[in-house]
């Protein structure tokens, strides 16, 4: 899977380097199965704060905290499950 991260508004820094760690200690990252992190810039609607976009599902997830960033790698990208309460409307 791909996961795209935006830098959007706010203190995005620290949660992309959480959602490495946390991607990596789960043993999911950029491997067979598991997860390439890709930092962006605006993906539309970073207006809305830091956008997480997954690919090939193209689930696109506001990531407002920590927890959030927990909750999706523990949901998304080790469990495979989508995370509706996180997810953006689509454009």
């Amino acid at each position: 899977r791909d996961c795209l991260l935006s830098r959007g508004l706010g203190d995005v820094y620290k949660r992309q380097k959480m959602l490495r760690e946390k991607v990596k200690a789960a043993g999911k990252l950029e491997c067979e199965g598991g997860v390439h992190i890709t930092r962006t810039q605006c993906q539309f609607p970073c207006d809305q704060g830091p956008t997480l976009t997954v690919y090939p599902q193209g689930h696109w997830y506001q990531v407002r905290s920590e927890e959030d960033v927990i909750r999706l790698v523990d949901e998304q990208f080790v469990a495979g499950r989508a995370v509706p309460e996180l997810m953006m409307p689509r454009p």
